[in-house]
C-alpha cells in the first residue's frame, strides 16, 4: 500500500500518465464532474506524446463549461446539451466547444452537463437528480453509436468497463411503462450489436 502511494510521487509520469482527478463518485447517476476542480488535461496521441495542453474548469454545480445559475435569464432561450465526452469536450479550450460556439451564433444559452463515460442511462438519471432543475425550453441529447447502447447494461457494461466506479442501474420500479419498453428495446439491440463481429 506505501509503494502504491508513493510511487506516483517519485516518478514523472508526463503529462500523458494517469488522470486528473476532474470526476467523483455520484450515488445518482454512478460519478459526475467534482464542482470548483481546476486542473490542466493533456490531448496525448497513441503513443503517450501530449499533442495539446489546456486548463480545465468545472463550476460550482459540477458542469464543464462557464459559471451558470439555475435561475434563468428572462426572454433567453436555454438548451441543456447531455452527453459524454464528446460534449464534455476536454479535448480543447472551452471557447472552442461546439456548445460555446452554439451560444455565441445563436444567443440561446446552451448549458454542457456532458459527462465523459455517460450512456444514456446515466444521463437519465443525472437529469432527474439535479438536471432538471435547470428548466430548459430544450433538452438534447448527444449520442455516440459506438457504445452508449452497448454500456446501457450491466453485463455489456462489465464487459467494456473503462475504470468508472459501478453505475446504478434504472431498475423497472423506477420506469413507466413506455421507458421500460424503451428500455426493452435498447438492450434487446445492445444484445445485438455485443454478438456482431468488430469490422460490423
Amino acid at each position: 500500500v506505501l509503494v502504491d502511494l508513493l510511487l506516483p510521487l517519485t516518478l514523472d509520469r508526463g503529462p500523458c500518465g494517469g488522470r486528473a482527478p476532474f470526476w467523483r463518485p455520484d450515488a445518482a447517476a454512478g460519478w459526475s464532474l467534482a464542482p470548483d476542480v481546476v486542473r490542466d488535461a493533456s490531448v496525448c496521441d497513441a503513443d503517450g506524446k501530449a499533442l495539446a495542453r489546456h486548463s480545465i474548469t468545472v463550476n460550482a454545480l459540477g458542469l464543464r463549461d462557464r459559471p451558470r445559475t439555475f435561475a434563468r435569464v428572462p426572454g433567453q432561450k436555454r438548451v441543456l446539451v447531455l452527453g459524454d465526452s464528446y460534449v464534455e469536450a476536454m479535448q480543447v479550450d472551452l471557447e472552442e466547444t461546439f456548445l460555446a460556439r452554439l451560444e455565441r451564433t445563436t444567443g440561446a444559452e446552451m448549458i454542457d452537463a456532458g459527462v465523459s463515460g455517460y450512456s444514456t442511462d446515466n444521463e437519465l438519471r443525472a437529469f432527474d437528480a439535479r438536471d432538471r432543475r435547470f428548466a430548459p425550453d430544450v433538452v438534447l441529447i448527444v449520442f455516440f453509436v459506438g457504445n452508449d447502447v452497448l454500456e446501457n447494461g450491466a453485463r455489456l457494461y462489465v464487459k467494456n468497463a473503462h475504470g468508472l466506479p459501478p453505475k446504478p442501474w434504472v431498475g423497472l420500479d423506477e420506469t413507466t411503462q413506455p421507458l421500460a419498453r424503451c428500455f426493452a428495446v435498447a438492450r434487446a439491440a445492445a444484445h445485438v450489436a455485443d454478438v456482431m463481429p468488430g469490422f460490423v
